[in-house]
């Protein structure tokens, strides 16, 4: 009899053991469970943000339109490009000018041949 009570004990002890051991891993599970959750979240918020920055942008695209500015900004924007354009040329015309008075001065004769 005091044979099957030590291993009734023994069993019961082994069955505590074992139902720590699920609680530890239970536990173990809740907090990867918690830390998914909380990087789906982020993601959400990610996604939230973006969505509120496009919404944004179309919403400044289509007030530019409508208010004539986009079209202000492509008409500066040529400008700008024609500026760029005008003052590369004017000072290609002076560094040929100040190669021709270079040959001039060295007493060449064919001004604005480069050999």
């Amino acid at each position: 009899m005091k044979q099957l009570e030590v291993e009734r004990l023994s069993l019961e002890n082994q069955l505590l053991k074992a139902q720590i051991d699920n609680y530890g891993a239970d536990a173990e599970e809740n907090r990867a469970d918690v830390i998914l959750k909380q990087n789906k979240a982020q993601v959400e918020a990610a996604k939230a943000r973006k969505l509120e920055s496009e919404a944004d942008f179309n919403d400044l695209k289509f007030i530019k339109e409508d208010e004539g500015y986009a079209h202000l900004e492509r008409i500066e924007l040529a400008d700008i490009s024609a500026a760029l354009k005008a003052e590369e040329e004017a000072r290609k015309h002076r560094y040929n000018l100040e190669q021709m008075y270079a040959q001039s001065k060295t007493g060449d004769k064919n001004i604005g041949v480069v050999q």
